[in-house]
């Protein structure tokens, strides 16, 4: 058996110079807005560098009521934030190392004292780590 980690590979299209992926985490590096920082910023810059063959950002939440209670949490929940989030694309390809957002809703795993709503899941169950009852998510799907 060979080791391949150092060899080139294709993840869905996307190509990597190798086999090592920077899983997603919580840097806990953003504002309070959910804006990426200077220092997330320097974080993914300095993982290109050292020559990941991807990086998977960590979770950024998709809308307000979706964002966890950490401190920092980065968001993707409207338009003005691209310019900052494609800051970062570009220098991160910079390196040839591509960038993977993971976006994310927390769902019943949210607190209302940070987003001001009411956890939602798709069912109304009593979530056993913050022990409150999520209104249900009532989306309809075509």
């Amino acid at each position: 058996m060979t080791n391949k980690i150092f060899e080139p590979a294709s993840l869905a299209g996307i190509k990597l110079k190798n086999r090592m992926i920077r899983s997603a985490t919580h840097e806990g590096m953003a504002d309070e807005k959910g804006f990426p920082t200077e220092k997330l910023k320097k974080l993914y810059i300095r993982l290109a560098k050292s020559g990941e063959g991807a990086i998977i950002t960590g979770y950024a939440a998709i809308q307000a009521d979706g964002k966890n209670s950490l401190f920092g949490m980065t968001m993707i929940d409207n338009d003005d934030k691209i310019p900052e989030y494609r800051e970062i694309t570009n220098a991160v390809h910079a390196y040839g190392t591509p960038i993977i957002m993971q976006i994310a809703h927390c769902g019943r795993q949210t607190r209302s004292k940070s987003t001001g709503f009411q956890p939602v899941a798709p069912s109304a169950v009593r979530d056993v780590f913050l022990m409150k009852i999520c209104r249900k998510n009532y989306l309809k799907m075509k």
